[in-house]
């Protein structure tokens, strides 16, 4: 197991590294290729807006929580097959894996 980030830096550095591997990944899908890359950038977006915090695990958890919302309340009707959900679903559990749960 890798250690977890340490810092909000960090953790931050962590994050990207997930969003461009599940964005090369949206891009290589395919079916409703278009809604995956939206659903990941969809992700980029809500974590862009989460406020960082010196604290790492408070600003995990501020993101995990925005992803959780975005994840639940995102529709993208273009679909044939997905709504974008998922997309956002993975880069949700990806970022929960980065910290230890309670």
């Amino acid at each position: 197991m890798t250690k977890p980030p340490a810092t909000t830096a960090a953790l931050t550095r962590a994050i990207d590294k997930i969003l461009s591997a599940r964005a090369i990944e949206a891009a290589r899908i395919p079916y409703d290729t278009k809604v995956w890359i939206a659903a990941v950038e969809e992700a980029r977006r809500v974590i862009a807006r989460v406020a960082e915090t010196d604290a790492v695990e408070t600003y995990h958890q501020a993101v995990v929580d925005a992803l959780s919302h975005a994840s639940d309340t995102y529709n993208d009707p273009d679909g044939e097959y997905t709504n974008g959900r998922g997309g956002i679903g993975n880069v949700l559990y990806d970022i929960m894996g980065l910290l230890p749960s309670d």
